[in-house]
């Protein structure tokens, strides 16, 4: 997320992404997305939806209990 974040931050200040490339640590995937966003050839990548879905269900779950507590609180009058 924060290469995505980092990436947008660049191209709302016009600044190449290759300036953020350096700052990505060794490993991971922060360069190779960085190279990606920057070709805009997004046929491959490095996250599967295999290796993504665990932790995308990981997050709505625990995301849909505070979504509904803060609806809940907003039709009762609250913040």
């Amino acid at each position: 997320m924060g290469t995505l974040h980092g990436a947008r931050i660049c191209e709302a200040a016009g600044a190449p992404l290759s300036e953020l490339s350096p700052l990505m640590p060794d490993g991971g995937c922060g360069r190779s997305l960085l190279t990606t966003i920057e070709s805009g050839d997004f046929t491959a990548g490095c996250a599967t939806p295999d290796s993504t879905e665990t932790p995308v269900k990981s997050v709505a779950s625990r995301a849909a209990p505070l979504f509904s507590l803060t609806l809940t609180t907003r039709r009762q009058g609250g913040p």
